[in-house]
């Protein structure tokens, strides 16, 4: 780290006060999760709306069959839902890689001024030249990939969850409206799904760059934030606070759904003698 003399004596003044000072840490971006759930809930609702535009005229003569005890429409419910399969999956790769790559890109690019303020205003010395981008694009692109393969799993769980639902009411014979509740009912279930998938992979690569780049200047070790609501795990809160090693796990932001912030001791950075 090429620092001038002024700033390495302000950065050993800071460091022997109050046994190194502490950062507040990189919390995952809201606006990004909310963007990126956005982006999921238009793939969950619009396979709903083909599933209703294709099956719901099917369901409804099915209906007006079980009086007149004639075949039930099986065949062309899974022939409409094969249709169905086909349409999603035709361009789901490209939309997939498209969405992913966007989101885990803003997200990257959020953190880095993130923790470039968070080092300035713990220090209290402009400090950016040096913050490296080491490792970063690997764990980037390591977390896209992952949110791809999430992404195009969703449709496919989506489509599952409604076949068994009209297959097992058609078996039953039940009302057409009772079905539509039903799969309106699943539909809520998959938004949810995509909320989870956004918030949760958000989450991981908030906390896997908030682990490279303190590692990158050094920094071994961290405190355990929590954000302090009734939602916080048990055994999360009873980190809060707790100084832990990198190499332990698991990290802040990995366990699913997990919004603790890893703040950064700052009594490990490294500065060039």
């Amino acid at each position: 780290m090429a620092l001038s003399e002024k700033k390495r004596e302000a950065i050993k003044r800071k460091l022997k006060s109050q046994r190194g000072p502490k950062g507040q840490g990189v919390h995952a971006p809201k606006a990004i999760e909310a963007a990126y759930f956005k982006d999921l809930s238009k793939i969950v609702l619009k396979t709903a709306k083909a599933v209703k535009t294709e099956i719901g005229p099917l369901l409804k003569k099915a209906e007006r069959d079980y009086v007149a005890d004639a075949a039930r429409p099986e065949v062309q419910v899974k022939a409409a839902l094969d249709k169905i399969r086909k349409q999603l999956q035709k361009d789901l790769d490209t939309i997939a890689k498209k969405i992913a790559a966007r989101r885990m890109a803003e997200t990257e690019k959020y953190h880095k001024a993130q923790f470039i303020e968070d080092l300035n205003t713990a220090i209290g010395v402009n400090l950016a030249e040096i913050v490296t981008d080491e490792g970063i694009e690997a764990i980037v692109r390591a977390q896209t990939r992952a949110s791809v393969s999430l992404i195009k799993d969703l449709p496919r769980k989506q489509l599952r969850r409604i076949e068994s639902i009209i297959l097992q009411g058609l078996e039953n014979q039940t009302a057409a409206f009772n079905i539509q509740a039903q799969l309106i009912e699943a539909t809520g279930i998959d938004v949810r799904r995509a909320r989870l998938i956004a918030t949760d992979q958000i989450q991981k690569l908030t906390g896997n760059l908030s682990k490279t780049r303190q590692n990158n200047l050094g920094i071994k070790h961290y405190i355990w934030r929590d954000v302090g609501d009734a939602a916080v795990r048990p055994d999360h809160q009873k980190r809060n606070g707790k100084r832990y090693a990198w190499k332990d796990r698991p990290i802040p932001g990995e366990p699913v759904r997990c919004r603790c912030v890893a703040s950064p001791d700052y009594s490990d950075l490294k500065i060039a003698s």
